[in-house]
């Protein structure tokens, strides 16, 4: 018998609403997880995301004041994961079709046989007043956003363009920020001959994630950057004995094609307006259809529900590469700075006598990515924003080529490289930079079955064993801890300012120890600090 769908009753969807506004810092990740936790149900991302939104707005309150709380559906919003996906379809193809209600009707039905979420349940009547609902709660009009999405002539384009650098003066350049996302594959291997031929042992690898960046236009505030991967937590995370990656310094979100969906945008936008809190700010975009789906559905919601501190404008179609800040260096001085590594890591690994393509994994990617992303300085940003066209701001930095240092070094990483037999043909080192595959574009053909597949069930990983690293004790860190600055100390350049950011994070460590001692000694019996402080050396405090 075909399994049913999950059901939610109002009470559960009153929970979630009461838990996330007691704990807005929460991630819907979280969110989810700590539901699961609670009901013992199972919940997609996406259904979270809808249950957040305004359209549930009458389920907060006092609990007792709702009517029938064991109900489980809610007229306004009978289908969340269906009205999601239909939402995202409008997006992708407003450009391109004429689209009416009872083509919507049609895809609705379309995507609802092909949804799990709804295998083995009835097809709802799709009426109009359902389209209608639908419709006004994703801010869908008769309308289309900067023209078409094919060419621009330049007139159109230079009219457009001063509109834009008009709302830019507006904000001081500390308040102008540009996000957008760029894939990387990031153990993918720098070598030309295999976009023909394979080199022995060697596959051209695809290992994929999605990386969302934002910042401002003085470089001054560069955002924790967003990480979307194909699993809800890798097994490189777990063998890591990693618990909680987002400890980091990232935000993690999955799908099965790492992609940015329009849920995960709401999700991004929220969480950045609560960043602005206090502020007035613009945050440029381009219109990739995730990006206006989740601006649509924003604005669809009552007044003082959607964005409060931020003024989204968007960028005409076709005029990102010149326009985009992000799009001027910016990303590629972070990819430059993340193949570095990779590279790097390559030739560190054949010195040991192991196959990097195997030792490789995502929580590497993310620690490399995430000190790429530290190392691109504020100069840097400030000099891309200055060489794109929506910014006139005279205080900005003109434009300067990707840092030659960081390009000599992977060039000559390269040679290395090729001299162990790692690879045969040298990539040009913009390519690997700037892999055409890694754009993000929006998809061309079965744009149907693309957005089905988003919402398919998480697959399971590979069977390639992740290495299991060991755990690494707080007593051990400490010991690590008095030989680095016993070496610091003893070197012919030694570093002050070095040594107290050392004997900082030991403190740091000492009390992460002390804990750990604590709780030993109520698993066997009770210990106090004074008895915790004398179990650790005295050389170690």
């Amino acid at each position: 018998m075909p399994p049913k769908r999950t059901q939610f009753t109002l009470a559960e969807k009153h929970a979630l609403r009461a838990h996330y506004a007691a704990n807005p810092s929460l991630s819907q990740l979280q969110l989810r997880e700590w539901f699961e936790a609670t009901t013992g149900k199972p919940i997609t991302q996406g259904t979270v995301s809808q249950l957040l939104s305004s359209r549930y707005s009458s389920l907060d309150g006092d609990l007792n004041d709702l009517r029938q709380p064991k109900r489980q559906r809610q007229r306004e919003q009978a289908y969340p994961v269906l009205e999601s996906i239909l939402a995202d379809w409008v997006f992708h193809q407003q450009h391109a079709l004429i689209i009416s209600g009872d083509l919507l009707r049609e895809k609705a039905r379309w995507f609802w046989h092909r949804l799990p979420e709804y295998n083995g349940v009835n097809e709802p009547i799709l009426s109009n007043g359902w389209i209608a609902g639908f419709k006004a709660r994703f801010g869908i009009r008769s309308r289309v956003r900067h023209g078409e999405a094919g060419s621009i002539d330049e007139a159109t384009m230079a009219a457009e363009l001063a509109s834009i650098q008009a709302k830019v003066a507006q904000y001081a350049p500390v308040d102008q920020y540009n996000c957008d996302e760029t894939g990387l594959f990031w153990k993918l291997v720098p070598d030309r001959s295999l976009g023909t031929e394979s080199l022995p042992g060697v596959k051209k690898e695809k290992a994929r994630i999605t990386i969302h960046h934002a910042c401002n236009a003085t470089g001054s505030h560069k955002l924790p950057m967003w990480c979307i991967g194909k699993h809800k937590a890798p097994r490189a995370f777990k063998a890591a004995g990693v618990k909680d990656v987002e400890a980091l310094g990232i935000k993690w979100r999955w799908n099965k094609k790492a992609w940015m969906t329009t849920a995960i945008m709401v999700d991004w936008l929220q969480w950045f307006d609560r960043q602005m809190s206090g502020r007035k700010v613009l945050l440029l975009m381009d219109n990739f259809s995730a990006h206006l789906a989740a601006v649509n559905e924003l604005e669809a919601m009552p007044l003082g529900s959607g964005l409060k501190n931020t003024e989204v404008v968007f960028l005409p179609p076709n005029t990102t590469s010149k326009l985009q800040p992000l799009d001027q260096g910016i990303i590629a001085a972070f990819k430059a700075r993340y193949r570095r590594s990779w590279i790097r890591f390559m030739l560190e690994q054949h010195e040991l006598g192991r196959n990097a393509l195997h030792t490789m994994n995502v929580l590497k990617a993310i620690q490399f990515s995430i000190r790429a992303w530290d190392e691109v300085g504020s100069t840097t940003i400030s000099r891309c924003w200055g060489h794109s066209k929506v910014n006139l701001n005279p205080s900005l930095l003109p434009s300067e080529p990707l840092d030659q240092a960081i390009i000599r070094g992977i060039q000559n990483d390269l040679l290395q490289l090729r001299a162990q037999h790692q690879i045969r043909q040298l990539m040009d080192v913009n390519q690997l930079i700037n892999p055409t595959e890694e754009e993000i574009v929006d998809p061309k053909g079965d744009v149907e079955e693309m957005l089905v597949m988003l919402h398919a069930p998480e697959e399971p990983e590979s069977d390639d064993e992740e290495e299991q690293l060991p755990i690494v004790t707080p007593k051990e860190v400490l010991q690590l801890l008095q030989s680095i600055k016993l070496g610091e100390i003893q070197s012919d350049d030694c570093n002050a300012e070095s040594i107290k950011w050392l004997e900082r994070y030991e403190k740091v460590v000492y009390r992460r120890h002390l804990n750990n001692l604590s709780q030993a000694g109520i698993m066997g019996y009770l210990i106090t600090g004074d008895e915790a402080r004398d179990q650790i050396d005295p050389d170690l405090i």
